[in-house]
């Protein structure tokens, strides 16, 4: 069945092939609907008569006398059900013809060349990216001009003169060079200790593939391979302890002695000519489309085969946790795999038991010279990513004021600042107060911008570890950067950070947007926690948006925690998941923020000899008055207060 529209357009359609339509309406049409018509497919039946006699259809709208305007809007409508209807289009639109946004929008999710937001940093391999790039170049000519720009957005910088002229060469290169958004520096070090004797870099070698136990690197069901390397790994012992001559280890140990030692000597020498940074300042300012610099401490060799894991969590990147044992991303490694693992430089602040100076090693100094030589050259940078270990100092951070405000211009358009510093999770001293100034002075000159969105802060490797009353930490956030305005500031995240409970609020500053908090593994090293949740309560009507509380410690969250196998069973309002719920009571109303052990307020206390109240011999008493309440907080027990936090 034809619908009743249709068959009165298929009269409209006949009628004017008898001419009663008049030039001026048909032009007008031609000119309005044009397109609509070439696409109409006509049935292969009709009810009209044939052209050149008079249309014979009953009731005919057409020929009732209507205006060549209402005709026109006649046929519009009828065009808007026709065109609704399920007729299958004869042309099908292939790749090469969809419109140029689809084409950056598909590609950008395909071949990863710039993650969506700032705090999503892409650190490894491109290999797949390249590759995908490169057969899509050789597919058509509009394919080939799009997908150009994909080729490679990345570049990496080593210490080293083969790396310098790789830099050169695609800075001079016209298609790749303009299209380079982002270099990553790697600064690990080489350690003098390891080229003196080759026992020791066989010590180093075996502790580097986990002492043997490496059976992660040859995968789960180890071939006859593998079998072998590990066996000749694991002889390195022998060598370290001088039950075998290291000249019987030919195949990997010492080749891969003999390549660390080059590596050590041209590093010093790059180090002490300021040749290198001045070099590279200048071929930086070729690549005209800069956005973002990575640092990482990391060697290539270990990005390249192994597989990092990432932390993600309330919308919170935590960064990637690196574990001795990570995921091997090859099933079986080759010669040269392990060879290139073995004689890679390593990471900052290594605190090993056979170095004669464990931690010293750091490229810190290199660091501050490369940026210095960026800003000095006009470089204008969008993010920033600095992830590192910690150093034994921060004292080669310290700049010349010439120094420090060439690395203000290089920052004066910053958007985004990440700054991770990662602990080996060793027994660290505290760190003095000239040390912290050094690091604050520097971290000043990298946030003058007023353009930054985003902020986010690692100082784990700051933290110091197993600390006896009365010992205090000796900073706080407050001490390591100086609190801006930063009008634009959206995103703040601070994980293992030590707050002042009654300065957080020059920290946050008076918010006029939105802005959203998130708090990981955070310690109040002075005040209380009270006095920094009423400093974020307070801050919520100006615009602050709390995403995540999650592991605090400090003050009296501290004592809470000495209660929780106790015979003493807490109810209050909490922040965590059900572990919190089985240790401190039962609370089904008040605001959850994140899982694991966190943070507990507690309004009312009840004595008991177990801590679940669906034991047998629980047993209910008066309510004792909680020392630490405040009106501010809670009014009641089941009244928590203002502040609730948006996920």
């Amino acid at each position: 069945m034809v619908p009743a529209q249709l068959r009165d357009y298929l009269a409209f359609e006949e009628h004017t092939s008898h001419g009663h339509q008049t030039d001026t309406s048909k032009q007008a049409y031609r000119r309005m609907y044009g397109g609509a018509q070439r696409a109409w497919r006509k049935p292969p039946y009709s009810r009209h008569a044939p052209i050149g006699k008079q249309c014979h259809v009953v009731d005919c709208k057409i020929c009732s006398g209507t205006s060549d305007l209402e005709l026109l809007s006649f046929r519009q409508q009828i065009w808007d059900i026709v065109n609704k209807l399920p007729y299958p289009s004869k042309e099908q639109l292939g790749l090469d013809k969809l419109p140029h946004e689809i084409y950056d929008e598909i590609f950008s999710h395909v071949v990863d060349h710039y993650p969506v937001g700032w705090n999503e940093v892409f650190l490894y391999g491109q290999s797949d990216a390249v590759t995908i790039a490169k057969v899509l170049r050789l597919t058509n000519r509009r394919l080939h001009d799009v997908a150009t720009p994909y080729l490679m957005s990345r570049v990496d910088v080593e210490i080293t003169k083969a790396s310098i002229e790789r830099l050169e060469n695609i800075a001079r290169h016209p298609v790749i060079g303009p299209f380079i958004r982002q270099i990553r520096f790697r600064l690990p070090v080489h350690r003098q200790e390891l080229t003196t004797d080759i026992r020791l870099f066989a010590r180093h070698a075996w502790e580097r593939l986990g002492c043997g136990n490496c059976g992660r690197l040859f995968g789960e069901q180890w071939d006859i391979e593998g079998a072998r390397l590990h066996e000749n790994i694991d002889s390195w012992r022998d060598v370290a302890n001088g039950r075998d001559d290291p000249s019987y280890h030919s195949r990997h140990l010492k080749p891969a002695f003999i390549k660390y030692c080059e590596g050590f000597r041209e590093e010093m020498a790059l180090r002490e000519d300021d040749s290198f940074t001045r070099r590279l300042g200048s071929l930086a300012k070729g690549l005209p489309n800069i956005e973002r610099l990575i640092i990482v401490d990391r060697s290539r060799s270990y990005d390249d085969l192994f597989t990092p894991k990432k932390t993600l969590e309330f919308g919170v990147d935590l960064g990637d946790e690196r574990s001795p044992t990570p995921d091997i991303k090859k099933r079986t490694l080759a010669d040269d795999d392990i060879s290139r693992l073995i004689s890679a430089p390593l990471s900052w602040g290594v605190d090993e038991k056979y170095l004669k100076k464990p931690r010293t090693g750091d490229n810190t100094r290199m660091m501050n010279n490369i940026l210095t030589a960026l800003g000095s050259e006009g470089v204008r940078i969008r993010d920033l990513f600095i992830d590192v270990f910690e150093p034994w100092r921060f004292e080669n951070l310290r700049s010349y004021p010439a120094a420090e405000r060439s690395i203000g211009r290089l920052t004066e358009t910053l958007e985004g600042f990440r700054f991770q510093v990662r602990s080996h999770e060793n027994d660290w001293p505290q760190r003095e107060a000239s040390d912290l100034a050094d690091l604050r002075t520097f971290t000043d000159s990298l946030l003058r911008s007023r353009n930054l969105r985003a902020i986010s802060l690692g100082l784990k490797g700051l933290c110091p570890w197993n600390l006896k009353p009365p010992e205090r930490p000796s900073w706080h956030i407050n001490m390591l950067l100086t609190p801006r305005e930063w009008p634009e500031l959206r995103q703040l995240t601070l994980s293992h950070v030590l707050i002042h409970s009654s300065k957080l609020g020059l920290f946050l500053g008076q918010r006029k947007e939105e802005m959203s908090l998130a708090l990981v593994k955070c310690s109040v090293s002075y005040g209380t926690w009270r006095e920094a949740l009423d400093v974020m309560r307070d801050a919520v009507p100006g615009g602050l948006k709390v995403v995540a509380i999650r592991d605090c410690a400090g003050a009296e969250y501290d004592h809470f925690r000495k209660y929780t196998w106790s015979e003493t069973h807490y109810q209050g309002l909490l922040f965590g998941s059900a572990a919190c719920h089985l240790a401190y009571g039962t609370w089904n109303s008040g605001p959850k923020f994140t899982d694991c052990m966190s943070l507990c307020y507690v309004t009312h206390r009840t004595e008991t000899r177990q801590c679940d109240p669906a034991h047998p011999l629980w047993k209910h008493t008066d309510a004792a008055e909680n020392p630490f309440r405040v009106a501010k907080l809670s009014e009641e027990v089941r009244n928590p207060f203002d502040f609730e936090p948006q996920f």
